[in-house]
């Protein structure tokens, strides 16, 4: 089986959240069509074939036909909700599964208009033949609500492999310690709550380091920047898990979200994570908070001798509790299956092999 992946974000958390699917399912062949952040080249990827998709509706929508033709195929699998769209009323001959990684009315930066326009859009378009893979089970519920219960299918992402510098150690942080944030400086990641829980940290413990890991908004940056924050900017892969496996205590203030690949990351690297009120975040079990003073409390404590040691164990819980990569691998080989049989469609592998027979 082929499947073609396709975002128009291909950047921050959707691209090691695909990858991760990539690498975990060695059952089918992969191939990708994406927008690189700011138009950038897209990296390399072993073994997977890459194309760039055109920023312009109707330049994608005519890359996205000739794709499917180039690579053969069977099934689409579109990332967030522009290439959702796309996938869904674009017509290819190809299967098609939509993963959200959040759905776009979840959105608090728009009004509430807007996120009842974004759950119209999505209601109607849940009623094509797509399959919805959810990323977890906050996901998955939100998918069920629009009222196809059956065309929702939850795979988890694969645990990332992150490893702490210089091993695991549960030793309280000698003066105040490091407080790490990370992700896309934008209105989704909480910035503004984020710069809250650092005045707060900070009041119970002078000394901290903070340190946001990631680019974006400058004017995000710079609000950081006035809360004494370091931010990295831009950084590649390997340099931002390197800086993440540095932190203390991991601290997560996203307004929204799928499911977060950086907390996943954290619980890899055994790093404690605390959190502003997130739903998706439930199922791993994590200490969270509604406030930025209640989140600041989670973190002091967790940069305490006696809650260092807790939470590092209760990472390593949650780590283990998490699928193994070949059973999400398998989990999502069975979902793109599911997906051929539901959509009643042939795909222009199987099409071209019928004739072939025929002759």
């Amino acid at each position: 089986m082929k499947v073609l992946h396709v975002t128009d974000a291909w950047a921050a958390g959707v691209a090691p959240a695909v990858g991760g699917w990539i690498s975990s399912c060695a059952l089918v062949d992969h191939a990708v069509l994406a927008r690189g952040r700011d138009g950038l080249p897209l990296p390399t990827m072993a073994g997977v074939e890459m194309f760039t998709l055109p920023a312009r509706p109707l330049a994608a929508a005519r890359a996205l036909r000739r794709t499917v033709r180039a690579t053969g195929a069977e099934v689409v699998h579109a990332h967030s909700s522009r290439a959702g769209v796309l996938a869904r009323v674009v017509p290819t001959g190809a299967s098609v599964v939509y993963t959200p990684h959040g759905f776009a009315f979840q959105r608090t930066d728009v009004s509430g208009l807007m996120r009842r326009l974004f759950r119209l859009a999505e209601w109607l378009l849940a009623r094509t033949r797509a399959t919805i893979i959810a990323c977890g089970r906050y996901e998955g519920e939100l998918a069920r609500g629009l009222g196809r219960p059956g065309r929702v299918i939850e795979v988890p992402y694969a645990m990332p492999d992150v490893r702490r510098a210089g091993g695991e150690s549960c030793e309280p942080p000698a003066g105040g310690g490091r407080v790490v944030f990370m992700g896309r400086l934008a209105p989704q990641k909480g910035v503004e709550f984020a710069t809250a829980v650092v005045a707060a940290v900070r009041r119970r413990r002078p000394a901290v380091e903070v340190l946001w890991v990631g680019g974006g908004g400058e004017a995000e940056a710079e609000l950081l920047r006035g809360a004494g924050v370091t931010v990295t900017g831009w950084v590649d892969r390997a340099d931002a898990l390197d800086l993440l496996t540095t932190a203390d205590v991991y601290v997560h203030t996203a307004a929204w979200e799928g499911l977060p690949l950086t907390v996943l990351e954290a619980l890899s690297a055994g790093i404690p994570v605390v959190a502003r009120t997130l739903g998706p975040l439930d199922e791993l079990h994590v200490p969270q908070a509604a406030t930025p003073e209640e989140v600041a409390a989670l973190a002091d404590h967790v940069l305490s001798p006696a809650g260092r040691a807790t939470a590092t164990t209760a990472a390593a819980g949650v780590q283990a509790a998490r699928p193994a990569t070949d059973e999400v691998g398998r989990r999502l080989a069975a979902a793109y299956t599911s997906a051929r049989h539901h959509s009643g469609v042939s795909s222009p592998r199987s099409a071209a092999s019928r004739r072939a027979s025929s002759t």
